[in-house]
């Protein structure tokens, strides 16, 4: 999913205006069902009234040549879903001479969003199937056929300053984005790579949210592109260029060219992603930087003296989980067990496991350990192997394990298995991006596409050594995790941004 991701398994609306959701049910396919109540977008007394909905395409035509673009092995097996995030830019301080309308806003973003798809083409295009060089039958790709991506903008009836000042409800975020983060595709040759949605505030500042189709778009490839973007739009085109290289299209990313889809991964991937049922709840974690101090010195050992942030809240939250985990399976009679899964991002992901029994009675030094050793994994030996059949047939049936719902998950010998899922984002420099009115305050997602427990998504907080983290658990799980007395004194429950 992201550079540094851990799978731990344990014992993806506009209410403004009617037309507007019409059309975005009509784009993405949604059961109506999923239609919001008409006054879903009122949190804290404010709304977000959406004034225009647009398809933005390349500015100019894709060539012939490029009108395939491959996916990758990993690329087929990513579960259909949205991922979201939301960019909160203030006004700039000096809104003197240099300071840009809101409409100048717009039409700056809209403009340079062509320019850029160009070069990264494949976004602006759809999922289909085309048969394989042997003719042995179909493997999806990218049709890149310049359909482009929506585009909305929208405002909001209060100040930034007034909104992240508050303890924002998670589900209040939701307004900020192009179209619902809980969407699960069905319908995959009709919808967008990914979509936008820019809304300013009375104050001058601008929320930018993005929801990306998890098939050829990860953390990485987002953040590539937002560099791309906001480079062309402040007219950068050294810094443009930078990205892609001197072509003008966007290279083949690096997992499409290492693992090629071939027909037997289609014949041999998982079944249709189907989310666990049962009640789920998200919580917005805050690690100040007082806590991460603390907690790498929990962390740190001879072996490791320097754990990352990434490691020491990865290694924390692993303990914890476990513990909440083996108390809630204990009613039942279960006892947990604990396998990891790393992934490297190669622009996408590999996955490497690791096992652990009787994690509740490990050390956050032992697990930060296991991470370590893991990640040092995934080197060129371990790529070979993926390479090969018997290593791709090894991490098919990994990755069908690590998302399969935990009702069918493996029970033996009274041992039972959970996948709890840990990504992070921490060193994609989100907070770099500038598309000319200054870098952003905020960088944080919205609910990530549920029903999907047991998954945490680090991020770096406003304060630059800080770590916000997003986590999705059974309720059970969560009303355990949050009632033990060292978690709750490190994380941070919803605080406020500012």
């Amino acid at each position: 999913m992201f550079p540094f991701l851990v799978r731990v398994a344990l014992s993806k609306k506009p209410a403004a205006a009617s037309s507007i959701w019409s059309l975005h049910r009509a784009i993405l396919l949604l059961p109506p069902s999923l239609k919001p109540s008409s006054n879903q977008y009122h949190y804290y007394h404010h709304k977000v009234s959406v004034s225009s909905t647009e398809t933005i395409k390349p500015s100019s035509p894709t060539p012939a040549k490029l009108a395939t673009f491959k996916l990758s092995l990993i690329d087929n097996h990513v579960p259909p879903i949205y991922v979201p995030f939301i960019f909160f830019f203030p006004a700039p301080r000096n809104r003197g001479s240099n300071s840009i309308a809101g409409e100048k806003k717009f039409e700056t973003l809209k403009s340079s969003l062509a320019q850029a798809l160009t070069r990264f083409y494949p976004l602006a295009g759809r999922l289909s199937k085309i048969g394989d060089i042997n003719g042995a039958g179909s493997v999806p790709v990218v049709h890149c056929n310049d359909e482009g991506l929506p585009f909305s903008s929208a405002t909001v009836d209060l100040s930034m300053a007034q909104f992240l000042r508050k303890r924002i409800e998670i589900d209040s975020l939701e307004q900020f984005l192009p179209f619902p983060a809980d969407l699960i595709v069905s319908g995959l040759e009709s919808v967008p790579q990914i979509g936008f949605r820019a809304t300013e505030f009375p104050c001058g500042g601008l929320a930018i949210g993005v929801c990306f189709f998890h098939k050829i778009v990860d953390g990485p490839t987002l953040a590539d592109f937002l560099k791309l973007w906001s480079a062309v739009a402040r007219s950068e085109e050294k810094t443009a260029a930078a990205v892609v290289g001197d072509s003008a299209y966007a290279h083949d990313l690096a997992a499409t060219s290492l693992l090629p889809l071939r027909h037997d991964d289609v014949a041999a991937a998982p079944g249709d992603f189907v989310g666990e049922q049962g009640k789920i709840v998200t919580r917005r974690l805050a690690f100040d930087e007082e806590a991460i101090h603390a907690l790498k010195a929990i962390a740190k050992s001879d072996q490791i003296p320097n754990p990352s942030r990434s490691e020491a809240v990865g290694g924390f939250l692993w303990k914890h989980v476990m513990s909440a985990a083996a108390r809630a399976a204990s009613t039942d009679g279960s006892n947990p067990r604990s396998v990891v899964s790393i992934a490297m991002s190669v622009h996408h992901n590999d996955h490497q496991h690791d096992s652990l029994n009787d994690g509740t009675k490990t050390t956050v030094q032992e697990l930060v350990r296991k991470l370590r050793s893991s990640v040092a994994k995934l080197d060129k030996e371990f790529m070979t192997k993926l390479q090969g059949r018997d290593g791709r047939r090894e991490y098919l049936m990994n990755l069908e394990a690590l998302w399969k719902p935990a009702i069918d998950a493996a029970v033996e010998n009274e041992t039972i298995v959970v996948p709890f899922r840990i990504t992070s984002n921490i060193g994609m420099r989100f907070y770099d991006v500038d598309f000319g009115w200054g870098k952003p305050a905020w960088v944080t997602m919205a609910r990530f596409p549920n029903p999907i427990p047991n998954l945490a998504v680090l991020l770096q907080s406003p304060v630059e050594s800080g770590v916000e983290v997003w986590l999705t658990l059974h309720e059970k799980e969560m009303a355990i995790l949050e009632q033990e007395p060292e978690f709750a004194t490190y994380a941070k429950n919803n605080m406020p941004v500012l």
